[in-house]
């Protein structure tokens, strides 16, 4: 069964996988956080899925596998894939090129899901410039599903749920760990004068498929009015789940309340016309109905603010506990060469990317026409000076552990280390311009494609020196950034189509 293309988000919205500039880092970094600080694991595993359970599901561990590893699948018959081990640690088979299973990066955990049939649920032809995949399964009316929660390192089934559900999402969890949503809607008919409505409950579980908590989503919108709104939008009127928070928006109004219980915020939008709204696909909040302010829902504990009651918009932080301001940028100072108002000379416009050991990365704008960017870090209780900072584009590509950066900008690609600002390397003339596309598990390897030539290229991150060429589409890898592991799906692919099966690698030794 192939996914669908509108893949849809926790609360009805259209996520999608197409790569989206501006704000796709803020997704990778935040659900990168919560990926390194740890998921959980199997131990103790409740095996009924009980407590919080619901939408139909009902758990058991696989009886079948025993708890040992996964059934020896096909072999690998492909080129050596920079930052992998040459040879595949489990693998499971392949029958066509519409059979290649879609899975939900959870940590340690790969999510799998099948039909009534048996069958994987599959994507044809995903891009690889895709992001992670956000979904498994969307669809108007429930159907049986199961979600097989297979360890990453060595393919185990750690757990079936059984579910009767309309979709199956990837979502996040406090600290943002990677979590999965489970939802079933009901509608309600109109009685010929009150308006049909339908109202959506989803049940979160963790990486070794044990409930997290439930949430009640009222309003979902009708397909029409998916089928207008924007990909990468921010939407009002609606209700979302994520970091572990039911996400309500209403007019101006973004308001946060834990699912597990716990004190409600309401993230502070004074002054723009458009208000302030929530892009689910990447957890972003964005101020003015743009890409001119933005930042993630939250990020190590802390939610945005905006204000544009002032001569320049400015982007607060507030404490997630008690809900005081601790981050102003009115109080900094902007990074040498980015634009600022003329009537003051030292506000501009900037966005906040993450907050990280006491650290806030912002990216400020060189100009208000550019796509260019100045990435800086401040000290979180600090004075306004950057503690460092670096030309970027408006969509860099962050290693696992956001220690490096890889930009592009006026065609030319960059590795610059982001602690100091430093840059490790950059293409010079007589070079193909290459786009970054993603980092592999342990930060070593840069994949990216060639503007001109689109050939797909692995590089060393941090000398730039050419590790593979004329990579096939369906063998640049995806990693997982908790283990380093790295995975590829293809069917007839590589040097003489001997590449069948989807394939889990361990990271190069």
């Amino acid at each position: 069964m192939r996914v669908r293309d509108d893949q849809t988000a926790v609360g009805g919205g259209r996520s999608g996988l197409r790569r989206r500039r501006t704000v796709t880092a803020l997704a990778g970094l935040a659900l990168t956080a919560g990926l390194l600080a740890g998921c959980s694991s199997s131990d103790g595993d409740d095996g009924a899925g009980g407590g919080a359970g619901g939408g139909g599901a009902r758990g058991r561990t696989d009886a079948g596998t025993g708890g040992g590893a996964a059934r020896k699948g096909p072999a690998y018959e492909g080129p050596a894939l920079p930052g992998l081990a040459r040879q595949a640690a489990w693998s499971l088979p392949v029958e066509g090129p519409m059979s290649v299973p879609v899975v939900l990066d959870l940590g340690d955990t790969l999510l799998f899901a099948k039909d009534a049939r048996g069958a994987y649920l599959s994507d044809e032809t995903p891009d690889v410039e895709d992001g992670p995949a956000q979904s498994l399964y969307g669809s108007d009316t429930p159907e049986d599903l199961v979600l097989e929660f297979r360890d990453v390192k060595t393919g185990t089934v750690r757990k079936e749920l059984r579910v009767k559900t309309d979709s199956v999402t990837l979502t996040t969890w406090h600290e943002g760990r990677a979590a999965v949503a489970v939802t079933t809607s009901t509608t309600t008919a109109s009685d010929g004068l009150t308006k049909a409505s339908t109202s959506t409950t989803a049940t979160l579980y963790d990486s070794a498929g044990r409930p997290l908590g439930k949430a009640e989503l009222p309003e979902q919108r009708t397909q029409e009015e998916e089928e207008d709104a924007s990909d990468s939008g921010p939407v009002t009127g609606r209700s979302f789940l994520a970091q572990g928070h039911l996400v309500e928006t209403s007019g101006d109004t973004l308001r946060l309340t834990p699912v597990d219980g716990g004190t409600a915020r309401t993230v502070p939008c004074e002054g723009f016309e458009s208000g302030c709204g929530f892009v689910s696909s990447t957890a972003t909040v964005l101020a003015a109905g743009g890409n001119h302010l933005f930042a993630p829902l939250i990020t190590d504990g802390y939610y945005p603010g905006f204000d544009s009651t002032g001569l320049s918009p400015r982007v607060g932080l507030y404490d997630l506990a008690d809900g005081k301001k601790v981050w102003d940028s009115a109080k900094v100072t902007p990074p040498k060469g980015v634009w600022v108002r003329e009537d003051d000379g030292k506000t501009g416009e900037l966005s906040v990317l993450r907050v990280s050991d006491g650290k806030v990365l912002t990216s400020w704008h060189l100009n208000p026409w550019a796509r260019t960017r100045v990435l800086a870090t401040y000290d979180l209780a600090g004075g306004p000076e950057a503690l460092s900072s670096f030309k970027g584009d408006e969509d860099p590509v962050f290693s696992p552990r956001g220690d490096l950066a890889a930009v592009f900008t006026d065609d030319v690609a960059s590795v610059v280390r982001v602690a100091d600002g430093k840059e490790l390397w950059a293409q010079g003339e007589d070079e193909h311009a290459l786009v970054p596309l993603r980092f592999s598990g342990d930060g070593t390897v840069l994949y990216g494609r060639t503007l001109e030539a689109e050939t797909l290229l692995a590089v060393d991150a941090r000398t730039k020196k050419v590790l593979a060429k004329d990579l096939s589409d369906r063998l640049v890898p995806r990693f997982n950034a908790s283990t380093g592991y790295g995975w590829v799906g293809a069917y007839n692919a590589g040097p003489g189509g001997k590449v069948n099966g989807f394939f889990v690698f361990p990271p190069a030794s």
